[in-house]
């Protein structure tokens, strides 16, 4: 498993939030990723990433924050309100599938509005998970 990272900057909000996701709906409702138990929907949901890309991801980062930093935000604001959605869309367990996919289409209209970063800096994160 990799690193899990607290707050602090854009980075590390957005790996937190993801494990915030996890925490919220695997206890409650495994079977909205189609598993049976806490640990097997874990395992689906969780993103974990490796020491090394970490360390890139915070690299590119530093050197590109003032691009990076508003499209970093406004993403971690789209995986917020998602998650809320599904905290919403679990208090049946399990959702209806409309539920969900109202969820997932608020999300990637939520994503598709963050600007995207320049394509040297997108080869430069791609770079740190290549391999």
């Amino acid at each position: 498993m990799g690193t899990t990272m607290g707050c602090g900057n854009p980075v590390s909000s957005l790996l937190a939030e993801q494990e915030a996701l996890a925490d919220d709906v695997c206890p409650r409702c495994p079977q909205i990723v189609g598993a049976d138990t806490e640990l097997s929907c874990r395992a689906a949901l969780e993103f974990t990433i490796t020491e090394t890309e970490e360390t890139c991801i915070r690299s590119v980062f530093s050197d590109n924050s003032e691009e990076l930093g508003p499209i970093f935000d406004c993403q971690l604001d789209a995986q917020r309100d998602f998650r809320a959605c599904i905290r919403t869309a679990i208090a049946t367990c399990p959702p209806t599938p409309s539920d969900v996919s109202a969820c997932n289409e608020r999300a990637t209209a939520a994503r598709a509005r963050c600007a995207t970063p320049s394509s040297g800096t997108q080869a430069e994160l791609a770079a740190c998970t290549a391999g």
